[in-house]
């Protein structure tokens, strides 16, 4: 896939993950992994795991000022408060998967409400609104292939397995603005601003 021109950045907005949640969904990858063999799945690499708020697709770099204003003002009302990880499941439904995720559980009210102010926000500067609900987790895998009706049973009877239920809340402080940067080898992301949460 050839990426656009140079005035154009790929982009999203996410809360990044501390240390001691990406190490333990290090873990859960690697005890699914153990479990769940085979080429059909494409396994995330933990250190790029974020929960992202808003998908931005292209934009202009001119605008970037801009998108990172628009997230100030969405931030500067809303308290920090505490996430924790929670099970784990698969979108689009149980019977077809092809996503894995890691779920949450905490405060979901005030994440809801942040992600409702940057929509809003960035909405105000002509950004297109989200078609499909919000659904927050942490995506541990893709399935690059339907999977037989045995696969689907393993790979849910993995998912009851999962543990990081056990693991200290963490509190979101910020928001980011994040680069992504397609490459053979992966996705490479970098933060083109950082949003402290003030309220």
């Amino acid at each position: 896939m050839n990426e656009p021109a140079t005035s154009q950045v790929r982009a999203f907005v996410a809360i990044n993950l501390p240390q001691a949640i990406r190490a333990s969904l290090a873990t859960t990858i690697q005890e699914l992994q153990a479990k769940l063999t085979g080429p059909e799945y494409a396994w995330v690499l933990p250190g790029s795991i974020h929960l992202t708020l808003k998908f931005l697709g292209h934009v202009d770099s001119g605008r970037i000022p801009t998108i990172a204003e628009a997230l100030a003002s969405a931030a500067k009302d809303v308290t920090p408060f505490n996430l924790r990880l929670e099970g784990a499941g698969t979108f689009p439904s149980g019977r077809r998967p092809n996503v894995i995720w890691a779920g949450l559980d905490g405060d979901l009210n005030s994440l809801f409400a942040l992600r409702a102010l940057v929509e809003s926000a960035l909405a105000d500067i002509r950004l297109s609104r989200e078609r499909l609900s919000f659904r927050p987790h942490l995506t541990l895998a893709r399935l690059r292939k339907r999977l037989s009706d045995g696969g689907v049973q393993a790979l849910h009877q993995a998912l009851t397995l999962v543990p990081h239920n056990a693991v200290e809340p963490f509190t979101v402080d910020e928001v980011r603005l994040i680069r992504s940067e397609l490459q053979p080898e992966g996705a490479r992301y970098s933060a083109l601003g950082t949003v402290k949460l003030t309220g």
